[in-house]
This record gives structure tokens, C-alpha cells and sequence, in this order.
């Protein structure tokens, strides 16, 4: 009887356990995944458009974006800077992934000008290099 008791008390424990551990699972990926600025992004670059990451690669954004060919760009290699500041500044659509505030504010340095934020998700943006408030360019339109 006290076997029977134990192996049912063990098999709450574990059952309990394990949807702790499944419930759990959805939350903490609904939280860290970039789903949403993914497909922000796949929805506004259009085939042209370079989308790209300003510090570590997060693969789901990749993913979502259906673009697994993300440039990233370091934040410490100057080169990595240069041609990033070049690429925003040019007609290129460029749409990018960067961590928090203070890294679209060191983007916008050299840019000269404020970038448009598409999205968030926690502390990372989804930021273009058309200024905020211009009506977005739909894939294949020129743009001034």
C-alpha cells in the first residue's frame, strides 16, 4: 500500500511538473522570440530591401522575416559602422534590428537624421532608414 501511495504521489509530482514545464515553455518563448518584428519586417522590405542586425544575430527574427541571410553589423568594428551609416544613408531600403535606444541613437550619428521605428519587442527595435512619419514605400515603388 505505501509502494502504491509513493509511485501515485510520484506521478503528480512528475505530471505536474511536466505541464508546469509546457505552459511555462510558451510564455518564455512568446517573450523572447522576435516573431513580431519579423514579420513586420517581411511584410515592409520588400525583395530589395536589405535587412540586417546592428550587434548579436537573433535567428527567430531571421526566421520570421523569412530572411536567413541577415547581414550583421558590429557595434565595435569601425568598418562594421562605416558601411552600415553608408547603407542607411543610401536609396537602399534598410530595414534594421537593433538593441535598445542607445544603439539607434549611436546609428543616427552619422546618419544626420532621426530613423523611423517600425517596431519593438522588450528592449529591441526594428528601425528604418526612411524618417519617421514618411509613408512607406510598397515593395517595387520608387523612392524620392
Amino acid at each position: 500500500m505505501e509502494r502504491a501511495c509513493l509511485a501515485w504521489a510520484t506521478a503528480g509530482v512528475v505530471g505536474m511538473l511536466i505541464f508546469a514545464a509546457v505552459h511555462t515553455a510558451r510564455l518564455v518563448y512568446a517573450h523572447r522570440s522576435m516573431e513580431s518584428l519579423g514579420q513586420v519586417a517581411r511584410e515592409k522590405a520588400g525583395k530589395d530591401a536589405l535587412v540586417c542586425y546592428l550587434g548579436k544575430r537573433r535567428f527567430s527574427f531571421a526566421l520570421y522575416a523569412g530572411r536567413m541571410e541577415a547581414k550583421r553589423f558590429s557595434r565595435d568594428a569601425e568598418a562594421d559602422y562605416e558601411a552600415l551609416a553608408r547603407l542607411v544613408r543610401s536609396e537602399r531600403r534598410v530595414l534594421c534590428l537593433v538593441e535598445g535606444v542607445s544603439a539607434l541613437r549611436w546609428l543616427e550619428g552619422p546618419v544626420g537624421r532621426p530613423l523611423g521605428v517600425l517596431g519593438s519587442h522588450g528592449k529591441f527595435l526594428l528601425v528604418t532608414n526612411e524618417p519617421p512619419g514618411s509613408s512607406p514605400s510598397q515593395p517595387g515603388e520608387q523612392r524620392p
